[in-house]
Order: C-alpha cells, then sequence, then structure tokens
C-alpha cells in the first residue's frame, strides 16, 4: 500500500463535497453538494434493486453511484436542463483522467465505471440513470419546485428528462407524471 498517493486521492476526491448543485436537499434550506447526491442516489438505487425485479450487480452498481458524479470536481455539476451540455463530457474526462492519476492500480476502476455511466450500456448504469433522475424530483416536489422556478423550467422538460425512467420502470414513471401534473397545478412548473 502506497499511504501518500493513497491520502492523496483521498483528500482529493474530498472536493466532491464542494461541488454544488442545483437540488435543494428536503425542506430547501440549502442546496446539496456532489458528495451528498452521489451518497444518496447509492442507496436510491439499493432500495431500487430491492423493491424491483431486475436482476443486477448491486454491487457493482453501488460502486458506480458513488463514482458517477467525482468527474464534477474540476468544472462544477452541469444542470440537466443547461442548454449546452456540448463540453460537459470532455471536462469530466479530463477530470477523472486528473484523478486517477492520484493512484492508477486503485482508481482505474473508478474510471471504468464512470465510463459505463456515461456510455448508458448496461444495466446497472440505466438503473443508475433512473435513480439520478427521480431524485432532483423528490427535492423539487419537497421545495415547492425552488429549484425548478429558479430556472424557469417547464412540465415538458422534467418529463422530457425523465424518459430513462420510463424505459426502464414505467410504473415508477406514471408516478412521477402525477408529480409533475401536481407541481404544474401548484405553480412550480410552467404548463408547457
Amino acid at each position: 500500500m502506497d499511504i501518500p498517493k493513497l491520502t492523496s486521492a483521498l483528500i482529493e476526491l474530498d472536493k466532491l463535497k464542494s461541488v454544488t448543485r442545483r437540488s435543494y436537499v428536503s425542506g430547501g434550506l440549502r442546496r446539496e453538494n456532489s458528495a451528498e447526491h452521489s451518497w444518496h442516489t447509492a442507496i436510491a438505487v439499493w432500495l431500487l434493486c430491492e423493491a424491483g425485479e431486475e436482476s443486477v450487480d448491486q454491487l457493482k452498481l453501488l460502486k458506480m453511484a458513488i463514482v458517477h458524479d467525482i468527474g464534477e470536481i474540476d468544472h462544477g455539476d452541469t444542470s440537466v436542463y443547461a442548454a449546452d451540455q456540448s463540453k460537459k463530457f470532455d471536462q469530466e474526462a479530463a477530470c477523472m483522467d486528473r484523478i486517477c492519476l492520484f493512484y492508477p492500480e486503485l482508481l482505474d476502476e473508478f474510471q471504468k465505471l464512470w465510463l459505463e455511466y456515461e456510455q448508458q450500456n448496461t444495466l446497472e448504469s440505466k438503473l443508475l440513470k433512473v435513480a439520478d433522475r427521480l431524485l432532483p424530483l423528490l427535492h423539487n416536489m419537497e421545495s415547492e419546485g425552488k429549484s425548478w422556478k429558479e430556472q424557469d423550467i417547464s412540465r415538458s422538460q422534467v418529463l422530457k428528462i425523465n424518459q430513462p425512467v420510463r424505459e426502464l420502470i414505467p410504473p415508477l414513471y406514471r408516478w412521477i407524471e402525477a408529480q409533475v401534473d401536481l407541481a404544474v397545478s401548484k405553480g412550480w412548473l410552467t404548463d408547457t
């Protein structure tokens, strides 16, 4: 074990706590950070696995959930509603390359899992995407649409980004549609 490399990597990974997201924690008192989001996403995929009928590699899925946003350390979180997403992948890939240099023998798996999530070709990556879409919706419902209102988000935008949920877990998507309708009726989303 190379303790200096390990501790340097751990300090660098700690920077994920400094990445502020658009979503507010429950109650809307403050924005969540990406490390909190990664933990919450890991809990969500674990529960989705337990509640669902999909046969997935749960250990791989939990690892993927923990590392899926590490690439945000250098450039921050890009809102799923941002009009320009063109640089996101390259920026996050460069960050993953840089971070993996701290301890390549251990962190190579981080990069592979991150890339698998980005490519969306496996059941595990698709289930993680479901959780990654579900949680911000829950946060918005709990904060009376605070993040949606700040970004002037519409019903159609929320339904569009939740298409991965529709494709993988249709009953959950129907529930999301009902929540979106409720949010529109309360004025938290525009009805377009």
